[in-house]
C-alpha cells in the first residue's frame, strides 16, 4: 500500500493528514495544518512522522511509540478510524 491522504476531527477542527503504511500495521502519521488538496502539504519524506499509530487487536488505536504530537483519546479513535477507512 502507498502513501495515503486522509482528514478527521481534532478537537473539533477538520486535520488533514499524510499516512505512510509502515511494517506490521503501523502507520506513520504527519499533520497538515493547512488543507494539502490547495497545494501546501508538510512533506513526510525522511520519516520524520508527528505520530505513528497502530490499531490493538481489542480494535482500539494507540500510539505505537513516543510521539512528536499527543493526541486526545478520542482524537487518536478519530485518526484511526480515518487511517482504517482509507487503508
Amino acid at each position: 500500500m502507498d502513501r495515503f491522504k486522509t482528514q478527521f476531527m481534532m478537537s473539533d477542527v477538520r486535520t488533514y493528514v499524510t499516512v505512510d503504511p509502515l511494517e506490521q500495521g503501523i502507520y506513520g502519521c504527519t499533520l497538515n495544518l493547512v488543507d494539502f488538496f490547495e497545494g501546501d502539504e508538510v512533506p513526510t519524506e525522511g520519516a520524520t512522522y508527528d505520530l505513528k499509530i497502530r490499531k490493538r487487536e481489542d480494535g482500539i488505536w494507540e500510539q505505537a511509540e513516543p510521539p512528536k504530537v499527543h493526541l486526545t483519546p478520542t482524537d487518536l479513535q478519530r485518526l484511526g478510524k480515518a487511517v482504517e477507512d482509507l487503508g
